[in-house]
């Protein structure tokens, strides 16, 4: 950060304080509003160029809330098209992987046209059907003693 010492000590001279210490202490505070200066006027060269940067050909807004209030959408516009094009990318890059991914075998190559061996066959036509009795669809727990249901 900063070399200086911070207020704590600078103010610790006293007011019987030597020569040497009023001259340190005006010293340091001198050296901190020129500090305060350039780096308000930074600010404020930069605020000016972001202004004419927002609307060039006119003159630049020296209301500093003004200047971020306008930069802050474009700001916004600028990081969605980042992010836009971005996606773009990914998705591109998904859709050459699913399609090489596609063009490889998978575990089970389809079976040929002509092996049928398990594929169900259609009864003869004169044959009659065997009743298949199945208790699939009636609730059992019915007929169950209530020791052997709980």
């Amino acid at each position: 950060m900063s070399s200086l010492p911070d207020e704590t000590t600078i103010t610790t001279c006293g007011p019987s304080s030597s020569k040497a210490c009023r001259e340190k202490l005006h010293t340091t505070f001198h050296i901190r509003s020129i500090l305060f200066q350039v780096v308000s006027t930074l600010f404020q060269v930069r605020f000016v160029e972001l202004g004419s940067i927002l609307e060039p050909g006119r003159p630049p807004k020296t209301d500093k809330a003004a200047v971020l209030s306008d930069a802050v959408p474009i700001a916004e516009k600028n990081e969605l098209r980042d992010e836009k094009q971005r996606l773009k990318a990914e998705k591109g890059r998904l859709e050459l992987q699913l399609k090489s991914r596609s063009a490889l075998p998978g575990f089970l190559p389809p079976p040929p046209a002509g092996i049928t061996a398990f594929a169900p066959q259609a009864p003869p036509s004169g044959a009659k059907l065997v009743p298949l009795v199945s208790y699939a669809a009636v609730a059992m727990w019915q007929f169950m003693p209530p020791a052997a249901v709980d």
